[in-house]
């Protein structure tokens, strides 16, 4: 039987994991990435339960449970300090059977890098679109029996499938990223709210720290590094001296969302993944696990003699409501966090406070919308606490 070919626009996270699930299933892969190496571009990304079950399901989970894992106390606290709750990141573990993992970018990428034959990989490709079953380049076409489009919220393969959907959307609200190395501030993991502005920090393997931040887009002309001080500066400890120590790996953009997404996420034999598909606000940490939910999910549907275009079906079916779901969770997170006016501010902040009245297995549940989620061909842990 002659095998299938994929060919699969952009090298992210997502693109790599459909790499990978496909390899493992017998087809011959090959990947159009336009960056000039295969360097990985980015900070941190947050492995839940749901996305270590999805990496099983392409047979690599078990590399990624030795990256570092979300331990210690965190939660939400003013900008004055003051803690409004505080919950044990180990109860995900207990409650869900696995653990919540942060992972540097670049060290994902690799391992995935290093799932595939050298030949699949080929950089400096700029994808301009895709037509039946070729793709179009401004390096020539590439002609699989399937086009996967993960070429990410500027979707090239998105634009000439779904063209009446336009372009992603502005959120008005800009983001920060950096990684602290070793020998920084020592911090607990924690969420800062305040008048719609937000500072995350997250510890990481060998004492390193991932912090992020969002706020409203100013106007006019600025500096982000200049603007990162300015609007976090005077907050609590030790946000203003993580904020010093930050290096040139500084990241900084506008956020931005596609608003509705697609109604399926394939056409013929081209199908979406990740923020191709489905570019969500980042909230609730999950763009990233859905990508590899996806991929996970697309392997699963095409390991076998299933038809094509039968198993394309099913991954519309699949994946369009839950995406949709979670999208919709992370943008109410957002607008609750982005709260600007001190009435609105304070009344979510007692809100907040009281919520540490709430039982764990309460909380649990109402995390599982998200979390609770194995690959298709995969039966669910029988012994998972209730």
């Amino acid at each position: 039987m002659t095998t299938r070919h994929a060919v699969i626009a952009g090298a992210g996270i997502g693109g790599l994991c459909a790499a990978v699930g496909l390899h493992r299933a017998g087809w011959r892969v090959t990947v159009l990435d336009r960056a000039p190496s295969p360097e990985p571009f980015g900070t941190c990304i947050a492995l839940a339960p749901n996305a270590l079950r999805a990496l099983d399901g392409i047979g690599i989970g078990e590399k990624f449970r030795e990256f570092g894992i979300a331990g210690g106390r965190g939660g939400i606290r003013s900008p004055d300090g003051r803690w409004l709750t505080r919950r044990d990141p180990g109860m995900i573990n207990d409650y869900f059977g696995e653990p919540f993992v942060i992972a540097r970018r670049g060290a994902l990428a690799r391992v995935l890098l290093e799932a595939l034959p050298d030949s699949v990989l080929h950089n400096g490709i700029r994808v301009t679109g895709v037509y039946r079953n070729v793709v179009h380049t401004d390096r020539g076409e590439f002609s699989g029996d399937l086009v996967v489009g993960a070429d990410g919220i500027h979707s090239a393969v998105r634009g000439t499938l779904f063209p009446w959907y336009g372009a992603p959307r502005p959120n008005g609200m800009i983001v920060w990223r950096f990684v602290l190395p070793a020998g920084g501030p020592r911090c607990s993991g924690s969420e800062t709210w305040g008048a719609g502005r937000s500072f995350g920090i997250v510890p990481l393997a060998a004492d390193a720290t991932y912090c992020f931040a969002s706020a409203p887009k100013p106007r006019g002309s600025w500096d982000p590094r200049t603007e990162l001080a300015a609007r976090f500066g005077s907050w609590h400890e030790p946000i203003p001296e993580l904020i010093a120590a930050a290096g040139e790996d500084l990241l900084c953009h506008e956020l931005l969302r596609l608003d509705p997404p697609p109604a399926r996420f394939h056409h013929g034999t081209t199908v979406l993944l990740g923020d191709a598909a489905h570019a969500m606000l980042p909230n609730l940490g999950q763009g990233g696990c859905q990508a590899i939910e996806d991929a996970a999910t697309l392997a699963a549907l095409l390991s076998g003699n299933r038809p094509l275009t039968e198993a394309l079906e099913r991954y519309s079916a699949l994946r369009v409501p839950r995406t949709r779901a979670i999208a919709a969770n992370s943008a109410r997170v957002s607008r609750i966090a982005g709260l600007r006016s001190p009435f609105a501010v304070a009344a979510r902040n007692a809100l907040v406070r009281a919520s540490n009245r709430l039982p764990d297995s309460l909380v649990l549940r109402g995390m599982g919308a998200a979390l609770d989620w194995w690959p298709p061909d995969q039966e669910r842990a029988s012994t998972r606490a209730r």
